[in-house]
């Protein structure tokens, strides 16, 4: 197969960048398994965020990379909820010159879990009920004449694109 380069073009050149990107890209995917942070992805692989969103975009193998990447980071992140509401953690404590050390829990952690996990048993509940005077009903009152023309523009916009 014949490849014209442009005219200046170096093959050698183009082979570094692609392996320059290559290398960033691993880099990238690499620190977002692992702190489940683009930010600092980012930083540690020398991208742009701008440019690691650009290539989201554009290449759907980085894209299903980058999610299974966050999603192992994410499986980590509930691994040690789990650890830290279910088996505790140590928290060394310095008082009256002894050191002991005890172990804690989070109950927060499992009420984060449980929520998550089972919504339909340990979600929060609200009921909200709007009433009117005298806890009557609302009296709801729509005066088209009173709209602006610009209002009623607005809203026939936005009706057509619905």
């Amino acid at each position: 197969m014949n490849v014209k380069l442009p005219p200046g073009a170096d093959i050698k050149q183009g082979l570094r960048r692609n392996t320059r990107t290559d290398r960033a890209r691993h880099i990238f995917l690499d620190v977002l398994r692992q702190y489940c942070n683009v930010a600092e992805a980012c930083r540690a692989s020398g991208l742009a965020r701008t440019t690691a969103y650009e290539w989201r975009a554009a290449d759907p193998t980085f894209m299903a990379e980058w999610l299974e990447a966050e999603a192992e980071a994410v499986d980590k992140l509930e691994r040690e909820a789990w650890r830290r509401g279910a088996e505790g953690y140590d928290e060394t404590i310095v008082s009256g010159g002894k050191i002991t050390v005890s172990t804690k829990y989070s109950d927060r952690m499992l009420e984060i879990l449980l929520k998550g996990h089972r919504p339909d048993k340990y979600r929060e509940r609200v009921s909200n009920e709007i009433s009117g005077p005298g806890g009557g009903p609302v009296d709801i009152a729509f005066d088209p004449s009173a709209l602006s023309d610009a209002a009623i523009a607005e809203l026939m916009a936005a009706r057509k694109r619905a």
